[in-house]
């Protein structure tokens, strides 16, 4: 068994391509017990930013307070506010 400590219920999501994560936590796949869904929530160039969020909300063009963080890069940029310049 590869992720022994996963207690997700349906164990079968897991590595299938696509991010199960969810804020219930027998349906959550996306944490460090089940390998971050064995690899399906890593997000490229970020691959210490880990949030029970869907991935869709990640550089979507709106700040997310959950990826406002530098291990995700401020959520891949939508949370860098631009300083206001002098005269």
């Amino acid at each position: 068994v590869q992720y022994p400590f996963c207690n997700a219920e349906n164990k079968t999501k897991l590595g299938n391509g696509e991010c199960d994560s969810s804020s219930t936590p027998s349906e959550n796949l996306n944490n460090q017990q089940c390998g971050w869904d064995d690899g399906d929530c890593i997000i490229p160039d970020y691959p210490d930013c880990h949030v029970a969020l869907p991935l869709e909300l990640f550089g979507d063009g709106n700040c997310t307070v959950e990826y406002n963080t530098i291990q995700c890069g401020w959520d891949g940029g939508d949370c860098v506010v631009d300083e206001p310049r002098g005269p």
